[in-house]
């Protein structure tokens, strides 16, 4: 094929696998001025690789993709090796299924070059639509970014398992009867512990995650845990109170211990509105541990929860990753204030409302971006928490919207 086809095939297929990364991690994703310019440079090596009739050209490429990732947004290797490889693997799927599929319609198409550009065209098409998918962004999110190392693994294997299974196919003068009855053998014995071994890394990185889960869960019980043991001493306190004021005084102790407790009463009804105490134990143990880094942060969180819990139709650790990033934007936003330092959560039947004082004037200028994937008033490589919130927001149908109230800035969650 003419080099200069290859040239305009290289850079489409380029921008898929560059698009299917993007969907892979956020982070992927470059500026305009970077996208072009290594669009070119891979499709000028893809140009060369194909002049040159270079073996491993594949390697090649994948190698250059990756190492112009790393300098390009500073990425960890293997971070980027497995979003290049699973984007690639994807795209060459793509590309498998639709020739098997048009070679029994129109028959050979590697050669075809209009119909090869209208197919690549089509494939950045569906890259980009896809990306737009928030159920495969908390999909993503929950089980491929956690586990990427184990995917790796898995489809360097199942790579390694096709291209031995492939080799024997192809060889059918010899098919199980020489030279490959051993390799056929081997390469059953290699599937058989490829299996293996992914469930064991599979269950150990389970395990992992839950030794994580329960030391967090052990950090935030400890705070729930002190304020419950001060509450309990504040209590104890006031029984001793009473039962002072009952025996001590002659004039009308009857009357004395109605009044003091009235006060006590007056005094609850105020502490009221900053309760976090709630019947839901993982919520309150982590909103204890999100008060005491509020306090090492200087910051004043004010929080009041529903009593019983609202039933949000969301599972506690959906619940938890809002609250997480809810807080911490919050946090981030208000301790570069040098006066107004206060955030207010308050969680209520069918809706969440967490707010923060503001003191840039400028932030009513952004407004409208504030939740687009990859914004943030923070910098660049940012706004991916706002990212995270609104991918379990449409997953789980809650609506939310932001806006500015008496120099607040609130981030509302309704539940239906």
């Amino acid at each position: 094929m003419d080099n200069r086809i290859v040239f305009v095939l290289s850079i489409l297929e380029w921008l898929t696998v560059y698009f299917l990364m993007g969907i892979m991690d956020k982070e992927n994703q470059l500026s305009w001025k970077k996208l072009i310019g290594f669009t070119f440079t891979i499709a000028f090596i893809t140009s060369m690789t194909n002049a040159c009739r270079l073996p491993f050209h594949s390697a090649i490429l994948m190698g250059c993709m990756v190492i112009g990732f790393m300098i390009l947004t500073r990425a960890k290797f293997l971070r980027i090796l497995s979003d290049v490889i699973l984007s690639s693997s994807v795209f060459v799927l793509y590309q498998l299924i639709i020739t098997i599929v048009l070679k029994v319609i129109v028959g050979d198409i590697t050669e075809n070059g209009k119909l090869l550009f209208v197919l690549l065209v089509l494939a950045v098409i569906l890259a980009k639509l896809v990306g737009k998918s928030s159920r495969l962004e908390y999909f993503l999110e929950r089980y491929y970014r956690q586990n990427r190392g184990i995917i790796l693994i898995i489809i360097i294997s199942l790579a390694v398992l096709a291209s031995m299974v492939t080799h024997i196919i192809d060889d059918k003068e010899s098919f199980f009867w020489e030279n490959h009855l051993e390799l056929l053998i081997l390469t059953i014995i290699y599937a058989i512990i490829n299996v293996v071994l992914a469930v064991v890394i599979y269950q150990n990185a389970k395990n992992k995650e839950r030794l994580r889960i329960h030391e967090e869960h052990a950090a935030y019980m400890q705070g729930l845990n002190k304020e419950l043991r001060r509450r309990e001493h504040e209590y104890k306190n006031h029984l001793n109170a009473i039962i002072g004021i009952g025996t001590c005084r002659k004039d009308d102790p009857l009357q004395a211990v109605i009044d003091y407790t009235n006060k006590l009463l007056a005094t609850e009804s105020q502490k009221k509105a900053v309760d976090y105490i709630s019947d839901n134990l993982n919520v309150a143990s982590f909103i204890s541990y999100e008060r005491k880094r509020a306090a090492e942060l200087n910051l004043q969180f004010n929080c009041y929860i529903e009593k019983p819990f609202p039933a949000y139709k969301i599972p506690d650790f959906d619940m938890i990753e809002l609250l997480a990033n809810l807080i911490n934007n919050a946090f981030e936003a208000t301790a570069h204030n040098k006066n107004a330092r206060e955030i207010y959560l308050i969680m209520e039947t069918n809706q969440i409302r967490i707010s923060n004082s503001i003191e840039d004037e400028s932030l009513a200028g952004s407004m409208s971006k504030i939740g687009v994937q990859g914004y943030s008033r923070k910098g660049a490589g940012r706004g991916y928490g706002v990212s995270n919130i609104l991918a379990i927001c449409n997953h789980h149908n809650i609506q939310h919207k932001t806006y500015i109230e008496e120099e607040r800035f609130i981030f509302e969650l309704n539940f239906q």
